[in-house]
């Protein structure tokens, strides 16, 4: 992989989900230049597309990454970056964005708080993503699996929990805003104190059994199960 010389960067977007509609607003919203390239919308092959580009970011699925940039880009003398949080290759640099991104695009003060964990054998993030002034965090390639392992598992394995706790309190007949000021309070015990509640800070073994009955029959009572015994493992 090389450096790019040019002194104007250029950016190059690949891809039309998600990420790549935020990263078009967030540097929209910097002033810095940037084409895209989408498969849906493009007459023109990617490196066509952005044949002028000095940075392109691969915002594509991960499994597709380096197949799309050795059928694309295998010449290009740009820097060439992939947003995966796990993805270890030769072909592209890492830069993963430490957020969950929604569909509601974000104001240029939200997006600049978004810190990128990059890796330690890359350049410098100044020439990695020029012009953006995002905090940085460097981390050793081998340990991107799991880094990434660890964002899986605290933000959409919670999701799934909270989907459930959701979904359950409606058919409950619980108001959505009684729900939502439930998920409020964890969400400012984890924050704080990390603490944890009810039965499984106490030990009370009957509730838990009580609980996973209650669950008979619910994938969700095996999930239980291993929580319970983890917590109770903790400090041993």
């Amino acid at each position: 992989m090389k450096t790019a010389t040019k002194s104007r960067t250029v950016y190059g977007i690949a891809g039309d989900g998600k990420l790549a509609k935020h990263l078009l607003r967030y540097l929209a919203a910097l002033q810095l230049p940037c084409r895209q390239w989408s498969r849906k919308k493009s007459k023109l092959p990617p490196q066509t597309a952005l044949a002028c580009c000095t940075h392109i970011i691969i915002a594509i699925s991960d499994d597709a990454i380096e197949p799309f940039i050795r059928a694309n880009f295998a010449a290009s003398k740009a820097v060439l970056i992939h947003c995966s949080g796990s993805l270890c290759t030769e072909l592209a640099y890492g830069a993963h964005p430490l957020y969950v991104f929604g569909t509601k695009l974000l104001t240029l003060a939200e997006y600049k708080k978004i810190p990128f964990v990059t890796e330690k054998s890359g350049p410098a993030f100044a020439k990695l993503l020029p012009g953006l002034p995002n905090a940085h965090f460097e981390i050793p390639v081998e340990q991107k699996p799991l880094y990434h392992a660890l964002c899986v598992l605290s933000s959409n394995f919670s999701t799934l929990l909270w989907d459930k706790f959701f979904d359950g309190a409606k058919q409950l007949g619980i108001p959505h805003d009684a729900a939502h000021a439930y998920f409020a309070s964890s969400a400012r015990n984890i924050c704080g104190e990390r603490a944890f509640t009810g039965p499984l800070a106490r030990g009370d073994k009957k509730t838990m059994h009580a609980n996973i009955t209650a669950l008979r029959g619910d994938k969700f009572a095996h999930v239980y199960k291993t929580f319970a015994k983890h917590c109770a493992g903790r400090g041993k």
